[in-house]
């Protein structure tokens, strides 16, 4: 049996070292109350952070999370801002364009693209308004004819989107001199489009409504229908630049964080199997050490606690690898139930050389119901709806969502390379300035890896906002707060992001010190 170092201080054993663990260490470890011992599964900490460092390359590339979301309000931005960790904002990055793109090559002028993307997002606008106010008839803008909507409220925001959107855009009518009233500049005359002829305007409409949707997808980590009805309004980014990058990689905001935490309380490769807690119907706490909680591993070792931060994904809590005895409350096994755990699954590939124009830093595609026909044979191809480059680099980046993630996950590198080449020369061999070579390919396993079986959690149809307050409610069994949880998907507001995680974290390590607090007024939580 391992045991903390005093008895006269409160035992408390974090498991797991994401960024929900590392915020409760850190908020513990200043305590001279309290013992802290956090438990890895893995040989680092960061949790769903990965950061990659491709041979002559300069950029960190991110297979996990990849940027910090907004600045006020995000305990993160000015972490790292504290701690001399350089950020890099999207204003501050060299000016960029987007290759917008049709199969066969014909070019989609950014400004439409963004034009149907200002409609889609006046859409998400006018839903939540809906929802705020449980009538359907409340409309963002008048000349939207919102009478043409049906009357019954939709059963997911992909149909709303999408039904609103059709009928929009059918009752303006779409003509081929669209593309060009939509990007009309004062200033600088006309810009026209350069579709093909073939290029219909009405599926070129939709099909970037595709896009914007997958997009959509990608934020919440699956292709099901989300719960328009709870849980969908709570989330709100903090307000500011919503893809802020770190210099050098995620990573290395994780070691600046954890360089406060003292290295004796940090044990790695130690994976959790088993929690023993002591319910409120047993008069007094197992005899060993008098702790209410034993933390057993997978090597066998045996850690006593008087309370216990779990921080695991939900991933693993939905598949039972870690035991508790006896079992959770009904209420909390239900909430982990309904919630949702999301895959998204980045996939990186190297280049040799340059193969497009330097200024082009994100390829969209534009698809057509002709080009998924034409790869057909590459299925998973037919989800991709953009590529995005990293930083300067020969580093070209994809993501994939849900099912079709899944069998990213299980496809060779040989597999995907030579269905990214068959995309790549789909839609933009024209304007290639040589012929693109890929030298790796690189992914990682989300949903296979059994520390994490997932990516990030979302509200499926089943869930509700409750859900997420009752997993984030600790257990008290026969002494206070045995068994706290934390972690993005406990998060009611912040939920799949780094700082709802770390958030968490602290939120949970703040109740200790303020049970502690109640027990001893000279103990202050810090």
């Amino acid at each position: 049996m391992c045991s903390l170092s005093s008895p006269l201080k409160k035992k408390v054993v974090i498991i797991g070292g994401g960024f929900a663990g590392i915020g409760a260490a850190r908020t513990l470890s200043s305590s001279p109350a309290v013992d802290v011992l956090l438990l890895e599964a893995s040989d680092k900490l960061g949790g769903r952070v990965h950061s990659l460092q491709l041979k002559g390359e300069c950029c960190a590339v991110e297979l996990g999370a990849t940027v910090l979301h907004g600045e006020v309000g995000n305990s993160l931005y000015d972490l790292s801002q504290d701690l001399g960790v350089v950020l890099h904002k999207k204003n501050d990055s060299v000016q960029s364009e987007s290759l917008f793109v049709t199969g066969g090559g014909g070019e989609v002028p950014v400004e439409v693209v963004r034009h149907y993307g200002n409609i889609i997002t006046d859409l998400f606008a006018e839903m939540c308004e809906c929802l705020d106010r449980r009538d359907w008839s409340y409309e963002i803008r008048p000349e939207w004819k919102k009478n043409m909507l049906c009357e019954q409220p939709p059963s997911s925001h992909f149909s709303y989107i999408n039904e609103r959107f059709q009928n929009i855009i059918l009752s303006n009518g779409i003509t081929n001199d669209h593309y060009t009233s939509v990007t009309k500049e004062p200033d600088k005359g006309i810009i026209t489009s350069t579709c093909n002829d073939d290029d219909d305007p009405i599926w070129v409409t939709e099909g970037i409504l595709d896009y914007w949707l997958k997009r959509e997808r990608i934020n919440n980590a699956t292709n099901e229908p989300i719960n328009l009805y709870d849980g969908y309004l709570d989330f709100s980014y903090p307000l500011g630049d919503l893809s802020i990058q770190i210099e050098g990689g995620y990573q290395k905001l994780v070691d600046s964080l954890s360089k406060e935490i003292p290295a004796k309380s940090i044990i790695l490769n130690k994976r959790v199997t088993q929690i023993k807690w002591t319910p409120a119907r047993h008069k007094q706490a197992p005899p060993t050490d008098h702790a209410s909680v034993i933390v057993q591993c997978a090597d066998g070792s045996l850690y006593s606690a008087d309370h216990v931060i779990i921080t695991v994904s939900l991933g693993v809590l939905k598949s039972h690898d870690v035991e508790f005895d006896p079992p959770l409350p009904p209420a909390k096994q239900s909430a982990i139930s309904q919630l949702g755990m999301g895959l998204m699954v980045k996939v990186v590939f190297h280049f040799s050389a340059p193969f497009i124009h330097s200024k082009y830093r994100k390829i969209g595609f534009i698809w057509r119901e002709n080009d998924r026909e034409r790869l057909s044979n590459y299925p998973w191809v037919c989800h991709q709806h953009c590529l995005h480059r990293v930083g300067g680099s020969n580093v070209w980046v994809g993501w994939f969502v849900g099912d079709n993630a899944k069998t990213v996950q299980e496809l060779p590198m040989s597999k995907l390379k030579e269905g990214a080449m068959k995309l790549l020369d789909h839609f933009i061999s024209k304007y290639y300035i040589t012929k693109p070579l890929i030298t790796s390919v690189t992914t990682f396993p989300w949903g296979k890896d059994p520390l994490f079986q997932g990516s990030y959690s979302y509200c499926p149809f089943a869930s509700s906002s409750e859900d997420r307050v009752i997993l984030a409610t600790p257990i008290n069994g026969a002494t206070p707060l045995q068994l706290l949880f934390a972690g993005e998907a406990t998060s009611p507001s912040l939920y799949s992001t780094t700082n709802g995680a770390y958030d968490t974290g602290v939120r949970e390590g703040l109740k200790i010190l303020e049970q502690l607090n109640q027990n001893d007024e000279n103990i202050k939580p810090t």
